[in-house]
Formats: C-alpha cells, sequence, structure tokens
C-alpha cells in the first residue's frame, strides 16, 4: 500500500484524521484480499511469511529482499 501521508496536498492541507482512517481501512482490505488469494491459490499461504507494508511498494519489496 502506499502511503498517502508522503505526497503533497492536492486541495488544501490533509485533515490526518481522514488520511489515517483511509489507511486504516486499506490496510484491513488488502489482508482480506491477501487472505482471499492465499486460499485460493496457495493452500492457505501455509509456508509462506505475510507481509503488508505501507509505503512505496517497490522500495518496501526490495528492503524485504535484501534483509
Amino acid at each position: 500500500m502506499e502511503d498517502l501521508g508522503e505526497h503533497e496536498s492536492w486541495y488544501g492541507d490533509f485533515n490526518h484524521k481522514t488520511i489515517e482512517k483511509l489507511q486504516q481501512w486499506e490496510e484491513k482490505k488488502a489482508r482480506e484480499r491477501q487472505e482471499e488469494l492465499c486460499k485460493r491459490y496457495f493452500e492457505d499461504c501455509k509456508k509462506f511469511e505475510k507481509h503488508i507494508r505501507v509505503s512505496d511498494p517497490a522500495t518496501e519489496i526490495l528492503k524485504f529482499v535484501e534483509a
């Protein structure tokens, strides 16, 4: 998930509570979708580590791979 807090505001300042709420909703939906994909295609992902990150996706993937 991309971190919206790192972007400049488009029309005035962001309401940070609204952004936090939106990010919580996005994270919840990402976890639900991840579980759905695991059950459907990967036999519940029993052999996988599952991660949800909030930031630039490419940067987070590279950090995870390099760790």
